[in-house]
């Protein structure tokens, strides 16, 4: 395993000794991509029936938003065996024949599903993609020395990463201080990447952007495909999103894309079909975040933003 949710064929192995670590999609070759974009899958009967739920809940989500299919498996030589075994890893795109997608029981949240199966497909991690310094800076001195692997940068020569904008939103992209060390004073984690964006968070990111789905269409050559707008058009996401409208960045040209990604709501781009975008969960598995005491914990004040009905903060 070279990255925490990542692991390596024999092959891939040696290609990463030669080439350094892949991210983004990775390039086509002949044995690495799904035939027909067809992943046929197993489930482990360990699964409780809720999980198996949620589970198969976050794989016809991926359906509905591109034209990959996951059929349950009948003879098929190659397909996905989703097994709950120790932790939440995956191959990354086709290996041939067995295919191992490890869920635990702690990895049974919809983002974090969706994020493995990605991997499954052929997508990797936006910050470890060749010009991610562009976007971000990694604070190596926070970061815990047995997981720096988690943030090396990727041979240009194994990824296609130009033809997409790089997403800070991504649900393939961690949060802001992950895998860093622990601060003494206060326990808590250190930061390990600061954007250079102006505005932006690097919060966990719960949902598909856009542009997730667009690189997972290109990816399977899907032709049209799904906006995702039920979250990134109907909350803000930045703490600054009154100033930067004063400033004039809502209606700047420039900082569209930024700022309905960022502030939607300040800025009134959020989708009229919502009658109160502002009440609302924003994720499927709130009832499940409360339950685990999601709600009441001042360590997760922002990412709670996204269960508002539920966590009880609707006016």
């Amino acid at each position: 395993m070279i990255h925490e949710d990542i692991i390596l064929s024999p092959k891939q192995i040696q290609m990463r000794k030669y080439n350094g670590v892949r991210e983004a999609t990775i390039k086509e070759t002949a044995n690495n991509r799904w035939e027909n974009n067809v992943v046929p899958y197993v489930l482990s009967n360990k699964y409780t029936t809720t999980e198996r739920k949620i589970i198969e809940k976050s794989i016809k989500k991926i359906e509905e938003i591109s034209c990959f299919r996951f059929p349950k498996r009948t003879s098929e030589k190659n397909y996905l065996d989703i097994d709950k075994r120790d932790g939440c890893y995956s191959f990354v795109g086709k290996i041939g024949g067995r295919q191992i997608l490890s869920l635990s029981g702690g990895c049974i949240y919809s983002f974090i599903i969706i994020h493995e199966l990605f991997h499954v497909l052929g997508i990797e991690h936006e910050h470890q993609r060749p010009d991610r310094d562009q976007f971000i800076k990694i604070i190596y001195n926070n970061v815990d020395p047995d997981k720096m692997s988690n943030f090396a940068l990727i041979s240009p020569n194994d990824v296609y990463y130009k033809e997409h904008p790089y997403d800070y939103r991504s649900i393939m992209h961690y949060d802001g201080t992950a895998f860093g060390k622990n601060d003494p004073k206060t326990g808590k984690k250190l930061a390990t990447m600061v954007p250079l964006q102006r505005g932006i968070e690097l919060h966990d990111n719960y949902d598909l952007t856009d542009l997730d789905i667009k690189k997972l269409n290109d990816l399977g050559k899907c032709g049209n495909y799904q906006k995702n707008n039920n979250y990134a058009t109907c909350t803000d996401n930045a703490e600054n999103c009154q100033k930067y409208k004063t400033d004039g960045l809502c209606t700047s040209a420039q900082y569209k894309d930024l700022m309905t990604q960022q502030c939607a709501l300040t800025c009134q781009f959020c989708s009229t079909t919502f009658s109160n975008p502002t009440c609302q969960d924003h994720i499927d598995d709130c009832s499940k975040f409360a339950g685990n005491g999601f709600c009441n914990n001042k360590f997760y004040e922002s990412s709670k933003m996204l269960c508002r009905k539920t966590c009880g903060l609707c006016k």
